[in-house]
């Protein structure tokens, strides 16, 4: 069987999720049996293969180009913008482009998707049959698995200026992702922050109501001395960040999956976490969960984590258990599983 999986140019950049997502798969697709499987570009579509499967998805641009009578398959991550259009309004051009994206997932042969919530949201706001909406955990990549020496950390410490205790947030500064509550409940804690978003390194100028929450909290950032932004980080050294961090904060009102919290739970690091979206569903019993509306109860779970070092491990053991359940090696078989389906029908 041949496959092309099918990214857009926007996502050529590794650190991306949906990057990290198309890498991964394609990684642990290889090392199966009765595949042959490339990555291309949507502009460079091969015209043999078997399957198209197209790993990456938005509502609001044209990343879609349905093949008719060719196999093809979507993974569609989440589907946030579509379910909170408050926060995240369409305008005249991304109305039309959601209307021309939606068909084309209506006419695709299968969807796979991050999570259980986000198999829901699907069959809601798309109108497809559960049964065509294949719900297929992501995992941590190997570095996250990875026991750095001392040595090996105070290199890493030492190359980003790291403060010698901090609370983590690695992320985007999308509206789902809470990033005022971030900074408002460790600001009010008084502890370190250090923030691994290339979205929040640079200056938020705009006043879209996506991004409005992440405006305000540059303008905390930048006043506190406590406060890091990182971009552009290397993943073996964003391994050793989780390891170095005392807990990581990923109060989001939102979430298809939650990619830091199971690479949290890989490397050892303690994570506070909401409920919201599939949260609850990948975090498992392995996440101290918190409202994520409720300032002062995030603030008291930082400084918890950041000061009791019993707390710390025992969630680190519960994160050991959780990981449990995720690897490339199931994502890649269940998506094969997948493939061998759409195949024969």
């Amino acid at each position: 069987m041949k496959v092309a999986l099918i990214q857009s140019s926007q996502v050529n950049n590794e650190q991306r999720g949906v990057g990290v997502y198309t890498q991964n798969l394609f990684n642990a697709l290889k090392t199966l049996k009765d595949i042959q499987v490339e990555i291309t570009q949507l502009s460079d579509i091969p015209k043999d293969a078997d399957i198209y499967h197209y790993t990456y998805f938005d509502p609001f641009f044209k990343s879609l180009k349905i093949i008719p009578g060719k196999k093809t398959i979507v993974t569609v991550h989440d589907l946030i913008p579509i379910k909170f259009p408050t926060h995240f309004p369409k305008g005249i051009r991304g109305t039309i482009n959601w209307w021309r994206q939606k068909k084309n997932l209506q006419n695709a042969d299968a969807l796979i998707t991050d999570s259980l919530a986000s198999q829901k949201d699907i069959r809601q706001l798309v109108k497809i049959p559960e049964s065509r909406i294949y719900p297929i955990y992501l995992a941590p990549g190997v570095p996250f698995y990875k026991k750095f020496t001392t040595t090996q950390l105070k290199n890493v410490s030492h190359k980003y200026s790291l403060p010698e205790k901090y609370v983590l947030y690695v992320g985007d500064a999308n509206w789902n992702k809470n990033i005022l509550n971030v900074v408002k409940a460790c600001e009010q804690a008084e502890v370190a922050l250090v923030l691994v978003s290339n979205a929040l390194s640079k200056t938020v100028t705009v006043n879209h109501p996506e991004l409005r929450e992440a405006r305000l909290a540059q303008q905390i950032l930048v006043k506190n001395a406590q406060f890091l932004v990182l971009s552009k980080v290397a993943v073996e050294d964003l391994a050793a960040l989780y390891q170095l961090a005392q807990v990581l904060l990923l109060p989001s009102r939102y979430e298809g999956f939650g990619l830091p919290v199971v690479e949290a739970f890989a490397s050892g690091c303690p994570v506070i976490c909401s409920k919201n979206g599939s949260l609850a569903e990948v975090a498992g019993k392995g996440a101290y969960f918190i409202d994520s509306d409720d300032g002062a109860a995030i603030s008291a779970a930082v400084k918890k984590f950041y000061t009791d070092s019993q707390v710390r491990q025992k969630y680190r053991k519960l994160g050991y258990q959780e990981v449990k359940r995720f690897s490339w090696e199931s994502t890649a078989l269940k998506t094969f599983d997948v493939y061998k389906q759409i195949k024969l029908s």
